[in-house]
């Protein structure tokens, strides 16, 4: 087996403090847009409001997006963006009502550039939120900048057993889109849903199949009649899922644990698998900070720099933690190298 090291890129890291507006957010999903450009996919973010740029006096908001101009973190360019509502930022996804919205993975295809989100609402958790459903945005002018996007919200058929599509990893695979998606259960079971490519991206997600991996067949979902047994267990809401030619499989990665984290990872020769249980591979400096909270590990392997590059999300349970320590919130890049 290959020797793999993976290590932090301090560098890479200030990526996401060139905006100086941008406070900090997480999810942290990346496209490659083409053209040297990727998009980055933000959830919960802080937004300065004004010239005193702290998170005291940011306002928060559900989504944003930033553009990266070069594919090495390390030496490229970000701006981010969102919009505005009476003069004060607001999220570039707007809010439904008093649901909002945090966005899974998307992909482009064929010039289009579709989006899937989830969609959440407040609750009396101890995370004060619950899941509520997916959506998907198609855009057919992602070369613009993400001001001038024209947004088309598609038509999501819902199903019937909480599973949020496309929550996490999103490609395209020999013809077909293919969504991981994950079911936010005492299991966190993962999902597997494709639709053909042309289809998806003429603004058709009206016919989604579904792997059943106990009858390892691919089934529309108007022809279910129970939930499809999932690809594996203990996934978390959102991780990432490519094939890599390294490896010569399809990788996923994740995090592991809750509170003080680990970054973990499978491999599958196939994508509808069999799937092995995931195996931690690296665990942050960060995790013996107290009240910490890591999360949202991904891989992104359109970016340069490393053999592989992989981000995660850091937080506080503590919010005053949160607003006065801004080595937190932003996330953090690794390098995954091997020989």
């Amino acid at each position: 087996p290959p020797k793999i090291k993976v290590s932090p890129w301090p560098q890479a890291d200030l990526l996401f403090k060139q905006d100086p507006r941008f406070r900090g957010g997480d999810g942290a999903y990346s496209i490659d847009l083409g053209g040297d450009r990727v998009l980055w996919l933000m959830g919960d973010s802080f937004i300065a409001k004004s010239s005193d740029l702290n998170r005291k006096s940011s306002t928060m908001i559900r989504n944003c997006v930033g553009i990266q101009l070069g594919s090495d973190p390390s030496k490229a360019k970000m701006r981010f963006t969102w919009r505005r509502s009476n003069s004060a930022p607001a999220s570039f996804f707007p809010e439904d009502g008093s649901e909002w919205f945090w966005p899974g993975h998307g992909t482009t295809f064929e010039g289009k550039l579709l989006i899937f989100l989830m969609r959440l609402r407040h609750s009396e958790t101890v995370l004060g939120f619950q899941t509520a459903g997916w959506e998907a945005v198609l855009i057919d002018n992602p070369k613009d900048k993400p001001r001038f996007w024209n947004l088309q919200w598609l038509d999501c058929p819902k199903n019937g057993w909480e599973i949020l599509v496309g929550s996490a990893g999103v490609f395209v695979h020999q013809s077909y889109l293919y969504a991981l998606s994950v079911k936010e259960s005492k299991r966190h079971e993962a999902f597997l849903v494709r639709w053909p490519a042309k289809d998806a991206f003429n603004s058709n997600l009206s016919n989604p199949q579904w792997w059943d991996s106990s009858k390892e067949s691919w089934t529309s979902q108007g022809k279910l009649s129970r939930e499809p047994k999932a690809l594996f267990p203990d996934a978390q809401i959102e991780f990432t899922m490519h094939y890599s030619k390294f490896f010569q499989g399809f990788l996923q990665i994740q995090t592991s644990g809750f509170g003080g984290a680990s970054l973990a990872s499978r491999l599958s020769k196939n994508l509808t698998g069999p799937w092995p249980g995931s195996m931690r591979f690296y665990t942050p400096e960060e995790a013996w900070t107290p009240s910490i909270m890591i999360y949202a590990g991904k891989a992104h392997p359109e970016l340069s720099g490393a053999g592989l590059v992989l981000t995660y999300a850091t937080n506080s349970l503590d919010f005053a933690q949160l607003m006065t320590d801004e080595s937190l919130y932003y996330p953090r890049f690794l390098k995954m190298n091997w020989e």
